[in-house]
């Protein structure tokens, strides 16, 4: 039992840059839309523009952050590495 609670809080762990991730890109969105509508009440006003931009760096920097801690993060991306590296070393030495 002890076993499965262990697997389960690390898999957690394993889960949360991707969830922070995720959140991010939401937060980011929401506040992109926000903005989106207010500008296209006043397409004049420079500063609704500037938070645009912002949130739409946001939300671009929120993505690759998921992206990247997807890659990261997949169960066994580590293992399936190492395998990949031994693998290659292993051809090489036959070479």
């Amino acid at each position: 039992m002890l076993t499965i609670c262990l697997k389960c809080t690390q898999a957690r762990r394993a889960q949360e840059p991707i969830i922070a991730a995720g959140r991010q890109m939401i937060e980011s969105s929401c506040k992109m839309v926000i903005s989106a509508k207010k500008l296209v009440n006043s397409p004049k006003d420079s500063s609704i523009y500037e938070a645009f931009s912002t949130h739409s760096k946001s939300l671009s920097q929120a993505m690759k952050g998921l992206i990247t801690s997807a890659r990261e993060s997949a169960p066994g991306q580590r293992e399936s590495d190492k395998a990949i590296d031994s693998l290659t070393s292993w051809v090489k030495g036959m070479s």
